[in-house]
Formats: structure tokens, C-alpha cells, sequence
């Protein structure tokens, strides 16, 4: 993710249950892959050290190959759980940006906001209902709206330094 977009922050409020999830989920998946040891390797593999086919190279036989299965089993796996890491590092802090930016919408100020917040993205109304329930005009809260979208991305881009 890296770089979060209005967009992705939106889809975000809209499923912040299902954000918490995947947090979870990549978090479950990581243990299984740190748990596992180099033994659970299956390499098929020839006894034989000569190659049955001759190698790209040209060459007959090979006694000495320059990469094993296993080695490349074992980076394969240590860049999936790089990748889940990083995954999960950006999915954690976009919770993050999301649940401060959303916090200090309880003071006064911001009830509009939070109530418009919380029409918008946990009951998931249209922005017309939005702006009848709160005696707001529409184009004035989806104003609102993008200003504390874009508050949460500066704070998730804060959180990267």
C-alpha cells in the first residue's frame, strides 16, 4: 500500500470491521510461516549428484549446480513473509491514522462531523439522508467529509517517518 489514496481510506470507513480482520488474518498467517522449520521443505530431488539432462549451459554433466531447491524454497518463503510484514505493517498503521483522526472528533466541535462520520460510513447512508438527518447541505458536509479524509492521510503519511 505505501501510499494511501481517498479512495482507500473511504473503503476503509465503509469496512473498518473487515481492516481489523485482515490486520488479523495476515497476523495468524505470519505466526504459521514463522513456525515453520527448514524440515517441512519437500524437495524432490535425484540422489544421484550427476544431472540426468544435460544443463542450459552447454555442459554434460554438472556436479555443482549454482542455486538448491531448498535454498530456493526457503527465499521464496522469507520474501512472503516480508511482503505479509510490510502488509500488515501498512494496513496496522492505516487503523491507526483512521481510529486518531476519528478519536479527536468527540470533542465539541467535532459532533457534526462524527455523527456525519458515522451516517456516512457505519450506517451506510446515502449522503441526501446524511444531510436531511444532520440539517446540513449536502455539498457543505461532503466538504467536511474529504477535509477529515485527508487529515487521516496526513496523519497514516506522519506515521511513515
Amino acid at each position: 500500500m505505501r501510499r494511501l489514496t481517498r479512495a482507500t481510506v473511504r473503503y476503509y470507513l465503509h469496512n473498518l470491521d473487515g481492516l481489523q480482520q485482515e490486520i488479523s488474518d495476515i497476523s495468524a498467517d505470519l505466526g504459521d510461516y514463522r513456525a515453520m522449520v527448514s524440515d517441512s521443505f519437500y524437495v524432490c530431488q535425484d540422489a544421484d549428484p550427476i544431472s540426468d539432462h544435460p544443463d542450459p549451459d552447454g555442459s554434460k554433466h554438472s556436479k555443482h549446480r549454482n542455486h538448491s531447491n531448498v535454498e530456493q524454497l526457503a527465499v521464496n518463503r522469507a520474501d512472503f513473509i516480508t511482503k505479509l510484514e510490510q502488509e500488515l505493517f501498512d494496513k496496522k498503521t492505516a487503523l491507526a491514522a483512521i481510529n486518531c483522526v476519528l478519536y479527536y472528533l468527540n470533542g465539541y466541535d467535532g459532533q457534526v462531523d462524527k455523527q456525519m462520520i458515522i451516517q456516512r460510513y457505519k450506517e451506510h447512508l446515502p449522503w441526501a439522508v446524511v444531510a436531511k438527518k444532520l440539517y446540513a447541505d449536502k455539498d457543505n458536509l461532503r466538504h467536511r467529509e474529504q477535509k477529515i479524509v485527508d487529515e487521516i492521510i496526513s496523519n497514516y503519511n506522519a506515521r511513515l517517518k
